[in-house]
């Protein structure tokens, strides 16, 4: 699956976790409590306000959306989707300070969305 990397030059570092294939497709996990789902990869604004923790990808790549479920927070915490390819395009230019971007946590270990959450 490949996906673009618009900001890759101003984040430093692939946007996308290396093994997206790891990553279980949508509704794959619908069963499993929330407690139990792995959140696999963990984004968040540099410089800014917003966070967001995959645990489930489309893995179609016939579309233009890489649509995740999971969590976000941006100031108000919420279960649901996102797309990663407008995440991972997002840029704000701040005037005199470095641009706020979506950055993945390269120190990510998945693990369950009950130990995150604690």
């Amino acid at each position: 699956m490949t996906f673009p990397e618009i900001n890759r030059a101003l984040r430093g570092h692939d946007f996308y976790p290396p093994a997206l294939d790891a990553i279980p497709g949508l509704y794959a996990t619908e069963s499993t409590p929330l407690d139990d789902k792995i959140v696999f990869a963990k984004y968040h604004v540099r410089h800014g306000v917003g966070e967001w923790f995959v645990m489930e990808l489309d893995h179609r790549e016939d579309d233009v959306q890489a649509l995740a479920f999971g969590w976000a927070n941006l100031g108000q915490e919420e279960l649901g989707y996102f797309d990663l390819i407008a995440l991972e395009s997002v840029l704000v230019e701040r005037p005199g300070g470095a641009p706020a971007l979506v950055v993945r946590d390269l120190s990510w270990i998945p693990r369950r969305w009950g130990e995150v959450r604690r």
